[in-house]
């Protein structure tokens, strides 16, 4: 496992009748070239966690953040 040091929280202007999910937006960054969901979880609307990119792995959710941290994606108003 790889060292974290941070966890950062990314919060979504997301509309109140869409509940998205870490496989909409695993095909919305690969769409746009990217390898993977770029966040390491992802909080739905409902309050369902669902898993994103391996935290083994770091992923592109913040520039130059991305070694040492997890980035969490939660679909808020």
């Amino acid at each position: 496992m790889r060292r974290i040091t941070k966890i950062i929280i990314h919060c979504s202007a997301t509309a109140t009748d869409r509940d998205i999910g870490a496989e909409e937006i695993r095909r919305w960054h690969l769409k746009r070239g990217w390898s993977d969901n770029s966040y390491h979880a992802v909080i739905c609307r409902s309050g369902l966690v669902e898993a994103g990119c391996p935290a083994a792995r770091a992923s592109a959710h913040v520039r130059e953040h991305n070694t040492g941290s997890l980035g969490i994606g939660a679909m808020t108003t």
